[in-house]
């Protein structure tokens, strides 16, 4: 599972089971946000324990994840 999260506002955004589908929701809210709505947001990793995490990407470190193309 993956997390996406508003480090301003401490809020989960979204939880998405795979991390396609935490990508897609980031470039879903970029399409009509803008690349500035990175800014303060992070990607997690929600661990097999379900209660710790490990962060993906934060920041404009999360637009060079959309330009890999995501191999399954």
């Amino acid at each position: 599972m993956y997390e996406i999260w508003d480090a301003d506002s401490r809020n989960v955004l979204a939880h998405r089971d795979t991390y396609e589908e935490a990508l897609a929701f980031v470039r879903h809210q970029l399409d009509g946000l803008g690349d500035g709505w990175v800014e303060g947001i992070a990607v997690l990793k929600v661990n097999e324990d379900g209660r710790s995490r490990s962060v993906v990407a934060e920041g404009r470190a999360i637009l060079d994840l959309l330009r890999v193309p995501v191999v399954s």
